[in-house]
C-alpha cells in the first residue's frame, strides 16, 4: 500500500511524463487558495484568525514543497537541456525571478497573521495573489511545453520522484484532502483515480474526514 500511494503522487511511474494531472490540479488548488486569502483579507472578524492562519499555513506548505521540486531538479534539468538557446534560458530565468519575487510577500504575509497586522493583510494578499496567478499563467503557457518537448522521459521521472519525496507517505493523508477542496467532480475522479481502490476508501473515510475537522479559511461573516 505504501508504494501505490507513492506512485500516485505526480502520477505512475510509467506515465509520469505524459500525465500532467497533478500539475494542473496542484495549479488550480493554489489559484482556489489565492482566491480564499484575498477574501479572508477582508475579514475584520478576530474569530476568523485562526481559520486563516490555517489555511495560509496548508497553502505555503505546498506551495514550498512543489518549489523544492522544481528547483531541485526540474529547472536544472531544463537549464541542462536549453544550453546554447539563450531564448528558451531567458523563460526559465523568468520563472525563477518570478518565484522569488513572490518570496517578500510571503514573508508579509507572515508577518501581517503573526502581529496581528490584518489592517495589512489585504494588501500584501493582493499584491501576492496577482504576482502568483501571473507566475502559474505564465509557466501554463510557456514552460509546460517547453519541458515537455525537451526533457526525456527518465527527467521528467526523477521531477515526479522528488515530487514523491517532498510530499511523503506521511504527508499523503493531508496533501490529496487539500488537492481535492472544492474541485470539480472531473477533477476529483481523475486524481482518484490514481490510487488503489483501498486508498481512494481511505481518502474519503478517514483522510477527507480528518482534514475537514481543521477550520481552513472558514470566515464568520460567510456563515
Amino acid at each position: 500500500m505504501r508504494r501505490q500511494l507513492l506512485s500516485a503522487i505526480a502520477g505512475t511511474r510509467d506515465q509520469c511524463r505524459p500525465d500532467l494531472t497533478l500539475t494542473y490540479a496542484v495549479h488550480n488548488a493554489f489559484r482556489r487558495d489565492a482566491a480564499l486569502l484575498m477574501s479572508a483579507s477582508y475579514s475584520e472578524d478576530v474569530r476568523d484568525g485562526a481559520s486563516i492562519r490555517a489555511g495560509w499555513e496548508t497553502f505555503k506548505r505546498h506551495m514550498a514543497m512543489q518549489r523544492s521540486a522544481k528547483d531541485s531538479v526540474l529547472w536544472p534539468a531544463l537549464r541542462a537541456r536549453l544550453a546554447g538557446r539563450p531564448r528558451e534560458l531567458e523563460l526559465l530565468e523568468s520563472m525563477e525571478a518570478e518565484n522569488a519575487e513572490m518570496d517578500p510577500l510571503i514573508r508579509k504575509i507572515d508577518a501581517a497573521l503573526s502581529h496581528d497586522r490584518r489592517f495589512r493583510l489585504r494588501e500584501y494578499a493582493e499584491d501576492f495573489s496577482t504576482s502568483l496567478l501571473r507566475h502559474l499563467d505564465h509557466e501554463e503557457a510557456e514552460a509546460i511545453p517547453l519541458l515537455q518537448s525537451v526533457l526525456s522521459q527518465q527527467e521528467w521521472r526523477a521531477y515526479c520522484d522528488e515530487q514523491r519525496r517532498q510530499v511523503g507517505y506521511k504527508g499523503a493523508p493531508s496533501f490529496f484532502p487539500w488537492l481535492l477542496d472544492g474541485a470539480p467532480d472531473s477533477t476529483r475522479s481523475q486524481i482518484l483515480e490514481l490510487l488503489s481502490p483501498p486508498l481512494r476508501f481511505l481518502c474519503r473515510t478517514v483522510w477527507q474526514p480528518r482534514y475537514e475537522r481543521v477550520p481552513h479559511w472558514e470566515l464568520t461573516s460567510a456563515a
